[in-house]
């Protein structure tokens, strides 16, 4: 009987390699598109774990005393899905994210650092203790 979560766990992993596959294929997808694909690896594996939990039913003499083996492999089934999901999105690139983003692919730290120089030196800064909303002053 102690088998069967591990077996249940192995089966669920071995499907969410399965939604890996078409998954990793859209690297210039848009957001959106990337959305649905992100929820419909979710909502497939839970699915998947469910169904495997579902099957786990068979194998014992009661099976009315075990419906909480659907839940708990959906329950396993979302949490892969979500760590795959989370897997892919890390697994990206910072060039990724600029071309979703429609950014420059050279906005790089250095041109951070400069765009932010420029627009400080172009606003007028105002030192005047009248103009501060708060001053404060530390001493130890």
């Amino acid at each position: 009987m102690k088998k069967y979560p591990t077996f249940l766990v192995s089966l669920i992993l071995s499907l969410s390699l399965f939604f890996t596959t078409a998954y990793g294929a859209s690297s210039g997808a848009s957001f959106t598109d990337d959305s649905v694909q992100d929820l419909s690896i979710i909502v497939g594996t839970s699915i998947g774990g469910a169904i495997l939990g579902l099957s786990t039913l068979s194998f014992v003499d009661e099976p009315e005393n075990h419906l909480k083996n659907i839940i708990v492999g959906g329950a396993i089934g979302i949490i892969v899905g979500v760590s795959v999901v989370l897997w892919g999105q890390a697994g990206k690139n910072h060039l990724a994210y600029a071309q979703q983003g429609g950014l420059s692919p050279t906005f790089d730290t250095s041109a951070r650092k400069n765009w932010h120089i420029e627009s400080f030196a172009n606003t007028k800064h105002d030192t005047k203790a009248e103009n501060q909303s708060l001053l404060f002053s530390f001493n130890y």
